[in-house]
């Protein structure tokens, strides 16, 4: 009969141990990518969006020439590119700065928002022409056809401050917690 080897247990402990922290090393270096690789995601949408921007200012541009000229000019347009950050948003969500998260929303909300306008464009425009809403329908749709305009513009600004990593602080909380 053998004697027991009073290391045996220890060593199976410690086996156990170091199996136990590979697989948490594992688990965490695979989060890590992950995240990383949701970031880059976001990144890419954000170039792709400042790349359709002119094309869709040109439409609103065009839009707003016709309609001072008495012409109405349906915004036969591409919805912007936001499925990359729809998809990873709530899992990248915790591992944004606060500065991040606000400035993503504000950009995300904006151009939902333009596409939302210019998808009934023409069938809200033609029935406040038709029901008389407004005095001057043309003047009010020319205003909100410059006002998303604008927004544009805005969007612009903080998709090119998120990708220099210097996002821009658009509800000043930065400013409040001085």
């Amino acid at each position: 009969m053998s004697t027991p080897n009073p290391i045996q247990p220890w060593l199976e402990l410690i086996g156990v141990i170091v199996g136990f922290l590979l697989g948490e090393g594992s688990r965490l270096t695979r989060r890590y990518w992950q995240i990383h690789r949701n970031k880059q995601l976001v990144k890419v949408e954000l170039k792709a969006i400042l790349a359709q921007l002119p094309y869709k200012k040109d439409i609103l541009n065009q839009a707003i020439t016709s309609m001072r000229g008495g012409r109405l000019l349906p915004m036969i347009r591409v919805r912007v590119l936001a499925i990359g950050y729809q998809s990873v948003h709530e899992e990248l969500y915790p591992h944004l700065s606060d500065v991040q998260r606000h400035c993503l929303h504000v950009i995300y909300e904006r151009l939902r928002v333009a596409d939302q306008f210019m998808d009934s464009f023409e069938d809200n425009f033609t029935k406040a022409i038709r029901e008389k809403m407004f005095p001057d329908p043309w003047a009010v749709y020319i205003g909100k056809t410059e006002e998303i305009l604008e927004s544009y513009k805005v969007v612009e600004e903080l998709a090119k401050s998120y990708l220099s990593c210097k996002p821009i602080d658009v509800f000043g909380i930065e400013q409040e917690g001085s």
